[in-house]
């Protein structure tokens, strides 16, 4: 529960520590986080793109493999393997960018050219269902490969080409610490949106006899999807549909972070 004791004593300490970080960081002679750099409009901007980019790539790569385990039933090797596409539109962006990039010298475009195509990928996301064809699924993930391939090195370029010399490595590794920052909050929020909306969705799905023997919950089939195919027809279908149902919600929440 958000009210509980563990989660707001967690909220506490947490604005604490960042608190404490921060009064550190201004008086220590070698800073881990140089607080001048936040006085950078360029390091600015790509550590907030950074964030919502880690934000959406480990969500999606997290709930994906979800998906395609419990609703279209597929093993965890190869639910893992049928991220491929994604992972080779990433690649094919990357290389493109920088190649042109090396040619021209202009970077700013494929960040606004990438988040965009992310965005687009991500609504495409919240329409799936378990009649979406596998060959429509791996076409929107390698749109939004091919969206995080134009942002992601992209950022490290600009940041490097910002600041100076002498914080060329802290910058580096700040902007991708802020992403990975990101994909933290990303996975976090997103398996609570999940979570809470499965368990909805289960008791509206399913009969209630199944619920009250207890015989279902959503710790379990996250744990162990491959119980799906044993339950008789009534109840798997209505797992599914229940699934699907809560993956489409995920992808929902995090159109707007995107879109921002």
């Amino acid at each position: 529960s958000w009210t509980s004791p563990i989660i707001i004593g967690l909220a506490v300490v947490g604005a604490l520590l960042l608190a404490a970080f921060v009064a550190i960081e201004r008086i220590a002679r070698e800073p881990i986080l140089p607080l001048t750099l936040f006085r950078n409009s360029v390091f600015n901007i790509a550590g907030g793109v950074g964030f919502v980019i880690g934000f959406a790539m480990f969500g999606a790569i997290t709930f994906l493999p979800v998906f395609l385990q419990l609703v279209d039933g597929v093993s965890a090797t190869n639910s893992g393997l049928s991220l491929l596409p994604l992972m080779g539109g990433l690649l094919a962006a990357s290389i493109t960018a920088g190649q042109v990039i090396s040619r021209t010298g202009r970077y700013k475009i494929f960040p606004v050219l990438g988040t965009a195509l992310a965005t687009i990928a991500l609504f495409c996301f919240t329409t799936i269902d378990a009649s979406t064809p596998r060959p429509l699924l791996s076409l929107y993930m390698v749109l939004l490969g091919a969206g995080l391939g134009c942002v992601m090195q992209v950022l490290i370029i600009a940041v490097q080409n910002a600041v100076q010399h002498r914080d060329l490595g802290v910058a580096t590794s700040s902007a991708t610490f802020l992403r990975s920052i990101g994909a933290s909050f990303g996975v976090a929020i997103f398996g609570a949106i999940f979570s809470n909306q499965l368990a909805s969705n289960l008791r509206r799905d399913l009969p209630p006899a199944a619920l009250q023997s207890g015989a279902i919950n959503p710790a379990s089939l996250q744990g162990n999807p491959a119980a799906l195919q044993h339950l008789p027809p009534a109840i798997h279908s209505g797992l599914i549909e229940a699934v699907a149902q809560s993956l489409h919600v995920v992808f929902l929440a995090a159109l707007p972070v995107l879109f921002l």
